[in-house]
């Protein structure tokens, strides 16, 4: 006899079948009816059984187990020294809320127990999924593969974007059809990497920013992954996502449990941009650590001084910066004991003595009378062979037994699962913090994982956590201090280091038209305000690209805004515009941090647009930007969508950052900035005409009820 439970949020819907102790997703998508009848809906899915198949089709159960016949890919893969390969697991126990399923299941003859919860966040549309094992056998238990969520995937279900990239161009969003056999993504780096963001997303045919079905999940984990979308010859499709173990990590004692990362997943009807909203509420509220008051606009040392650290000059760099509203000011690598260039020093972390023959406070005290918080660079889990640290401890490092480590960046990684390297660190930051006033750290992590050995056993899980739990540790005695996560870039944003962190380096490019692709495919998943959004030197460190301030700055205005370059240098006009911008930023602050993001849709291919609009729908920030030149002389009006279309809105062009006026040889009264009246209405359905714009400049539109 069938057991259904339900879960209901706003818009979605999750029910749980369980048949003969066998729990499965007999739906999650729209929501339905409270009323629905749930054994008909069984009764209405069920498929037929076709040749050449078993006599009863294999169920896809919640782990997807093996056991009953099912030759998808398993969602747990294990093993007694070969034996016990299989797994059967049948609910003996359960509990149920309004919000939450918990399910106990057990398959005895494999010595295998497992605890699955689902909880649903009603207000974001988001269910998450939690899973832990426990090896209730007698031997050994080898855990190769542990699926943190399996979601059936509908047959509307026909595209996918993929999200990744490569260092210095991260978040790039890849749409395809979906495949006609099975999709894989997997990451081996050790960390959340450049190359896979730990997520997927699927939709219908044709959808768009504001028109089709969407689903997908994101994984919590900020090491190794695996994100599997596998199609099965019957036409079922299954979505996974878990941790990647590698060979032999994961071994469990008799009676030892396991949790694997947690998991999470969110539909919605209303296009890409309600299911963005979903994740960007979820994160906002659920996931990150609370903010001690609004995000400060920056200004970073790394591309003003890189390593050649001169109190005078880091003195004068901090005055100029504050006399054009810079409110927090972050030293960069270079501060500490011997590091004159990236072959050495990490692991050293105490000031240089011939930088700063008294300590960081004589320039902390002078940031501090200037009236911004001080900010420090550190690399924690790094360390140079050229160390103190590691002529002292050479064997503190990850690496396999009778091999060579191999350096990335000249240096190689600290093995965090050995207690003295964990206390070493721990006491390190923990007296950096206490003795100085230090109010954010940008905590670095630049390369991957090679050979990741712990006294020869594989380890990349036992460093992630490491990782979290000494970071986790440092907050609970420093609950104040804001963090970072930079990974040479991008390579650690996920919504594991994002419980315990307060933004994210989305990238080591600071070139706003580079910019414009990793705000947008950032903004799939996490809200804008985390993204560490920078004004860089002209030409740009990383591209060589020249590009004008004002246009960095309507880039960089819709993240954490901030500077990365030598402020003192600028002419009087360059620094009157930058204090412009930033006077901007802080006045939008509360609309651009706290309003739901879209990605709009402009008809010209060479037009990118995105915007901000306030949670009641009663104003929006819109910034249009040229990338490329276009084969019509005058662009068409740009559709500005999200707005309540019964309400009236002032429109005005605040900001042109192109100064090529000889592209028009007569404007409009809209055009040269006046304020006209429009419904939400007409804005949707037939936008407003902007200036022909040159490549690489843009306007700024704003909208109030």
């Amino acid at each position: 006899m069938n057991e259904f439970l339900r879960l209901d949020s706003l818009h979605s819907t999750l029910i749980i079948a369980i048949d003969d102790g066998i729990p499965r997703v007999l739906h999650w998508g729209e929501i339905l009816p409270t009323d629905e009848i749930a054994g008909a809906l069984a009764e209405g899915l069920t498929r037929p059984t076709p040749h050449a198949g078993l006599e009863c089709e294999a169920p896809i159960g919640l782990m997807a187990d093996a056991g009953r016949g099912y030759s998808g890919h398993p969602g747990l893969a294990l093993h007694r020294a070969g034996q016990d390969f299989l797994t059967d697991l049948r609910v003996h126990d359960r509990r149920h809320t309004d919000v939450e399923i918990t399910l106990d299941l057990a398959d005895e003859p494999a010595g295998v127990a497992v605890t699955l919860a689902y909880r649903i966040y009603p207000d974001c549309d988001v269910l998450e999924a939690t899973t832990h094992i426990t090896n209730t056998g007698s031997t050994p238990l080898q855990l190769d593969w542990c699926a943190s969520i399996i979601v059936p995937v509908p047959g509307r279900i026909a595209e996918l974007i993929a999200s990744g990239g490569r260092w210095c161009r991260e978040f790039v969003l890849d749409r395809t059809e979906l495949p006609v056999r099975s999709w894989l993504a997997e990451n081996r780096t050790g960390r959340t990497s450049h190359q896979n963001v730990p997520a997927l997303t699927l939709g219908s045919v044709g959808f768009s920013e504001t028109d089709g079905l969407l689903m997908g999940a994101a994984l919590a984990w900020s090491g190794n992954h695996r994100i599997l979308l596998d199609r099965l010859a019957d036409g079922r499709r299954v979505l996974h996502c878990g941790a990647l173990f590698l060979p032999g990590e994961i071994i469990l004692a008799p009676g030892a449990g396991f949790d694997a990362p947690k998991a999470f997943t969110t539909c919605s009807t209303a296009g890409l941009g309600g299911y963005s909203a979903n994740w960007h509420r979820f994160t906002r509220t659920y996931i990150l650590p609370q903010m001690n008051g609004p995000r400060k606009v920056h200004l970073n040392t790394w591309e003003a001084v890189y390593f050649d650290h001169d109190i005078p000059i880091l003195k004068r760099l901090a005055d100029s910066a504050a006399a054009i509203g810079v409110e927090r000011f972050i030293l960069d690598d270079g501060w500490f004991l011997n590091r004159s260039d990236d072959h050495r020093a990490l692991g050293d972390w105490v000031p240089d003595p011939s930088k700063y023959p008294d300590g960081l406070t004589p320039l902390i005290s002078h940031v501090h009378g200037l009236g911004m918080d001080f900010g420090l660079w550190v690399e924690p889990e790094m360390v140079n062979p050229d160390s103190e640290l590691f002529r002292a401890h050479p064997d503190w490092i990850l690496h396999q037994p009778g091999r060579s480590p191999i350096t990335g960046r000249h240096q190689y990684v600290l093995d965090l699962a050995r207690p003295e390297v964990f206390t070493y660190l721990l006491a390190a930051l923990d007296q950096l913090l206490t003795k100085n006033e230090i109010a954010y750290l940008k905590w670095d992590m630049n390369r991957d994982l090679t050979a990741p050995g712990h006294h020869g056993v594989a380890s990349v899980d036992r460093q992630t956590r490491g990782v979290y739990r000494l970071i986790d540790e440092l907050r609970s005695r420093h609950p104040t201090v804001e963090i970072e996560s930079c990974a040479s870039g991008g390579a650690r944003a996920d919504l594991g280091i994002l419980q315990r962190t307060h933004r994210v380096w989305p990238s080591d490019c600071n070139d706003a038209l580079e910019r414009i692709a990793i705000l947008r495919g950032f903004g799939l998943y996490l809200p804008p305000e985390i993204m560490g959004a920078h004004i860089g030197p002209s030409p740009a460190h990383t591209t060589g690209r020249k590009l004008d301030f004002g246009f960095q700055a309507a880039i960089a205005l819709f993240g954490h805004f901030g500077l990365e370059l030598d402020v003192t240098a600028l002419s009087e006009a360059d620094r009157t515009l930058l204090a412009r911008w930033i006077a901007r930023y802080k006045h939008y602050r509360p609309l651009l941090h706290g309003g739901v993001s879209v990605r709009l849709e402009p008809d010209d291919p060479g037009m990118v647009a995105n915007g901000v609009i306030a949670q009641d729908r009663g104003e929006a920030l819109v910034c249009c930007a040229r990338v490329t030149t276009s084969s019509a002389i005058i662009t068409p009006p740009l559709r500005i969508t999200g707005l309540d279309p019964g309400s009236r809105y002032s429109v005005r062009i605040i900001e042109r950052t192109d100064h090529h006026s000889r592209q028009m040889r007569a404007t409009t009264k809209f055009i040269d900035g006046e304020t006209i009246s429009l419904s939400g209405a007409a804005l949707a359905a037939c936008g407003v005409q902007l200036p022909n714009l040159a490549p690489e400049s843009a306007v700024l539109i704003h909208i109030i009820r």
